[in-house]
């Protein structure tokens, strides 16, 4: 089942991206180069660990 047909998948998918959004929320303007790859990486792993639920949304989001 995908992201927009059930609601139990919807909460987790969302759960992990705004988990994403608060840390490159917290990376300042001060923050070097390497802490916004690091937060990439992060963003990344954490996407692929919810690509079972719904490949083709996960797909999307994550960076080449």
């Amino acid at each position: 089942m995908a992201y927009d047909d059930n609601t139990e998948h919807k909460n987790i998918i969302d759960c992990v991206l705004e988990r994403n959004a608060i840390l490159f929320m917290n990376l300042g303007i001060d923050s070097p180069r390497s802490e916004y790859q690091k937060a990439k990486v992060i963003e990344n792993q954490n996407l692929m660990k919810v690509r079972y639920i719904d490949s083709q949304k996960i797909d999307r989001l994550t960076i080449s």
